[in-house]
């Protein structure tokens, strides 16, 4: 799992995901994954005034509504949590 910290600054956190040719990355304060920062959010936040890829915190541009689900987890059952809807439609 590759991660940064909350108060490491977008440069190093697209460094990281360059290295490892990764299109997202988590957001981890100490054990607790805490946010996830994506090339998308990139695209919305560069056009956001006074934004600097050197300057700017992860942690204030990260998204913090995380959905997770065990390992487990029958595919039909993800698919209704994330998606919304009951897989008796299928």
């Amino acid at each position: 799992m590759v991660t940064v910290r909350p108060e490491q600054s977008i440069r190093e956190a697209l460094e990281r995901m360059q290295v490892n040719r990764i299109g997202a990355i988590l957001i981890k304060r100490g054990e607790k994954i805490v946010g996830i920062w994506t090339e998308r959010d990139l695209a919305r936040d560069i056009l956001k005034p006074g934004f600097t890829i050197d300057t700017a915190v992860i942690e204030n541009y990260m998204s913090t509504r995380l959905y997770t689900a065990p390992d487990e987890t029958p595919i039909l059952k993800l698919q209704e949590m994330f998606l919304g809807f009951s897989s008796d439609i299928f």
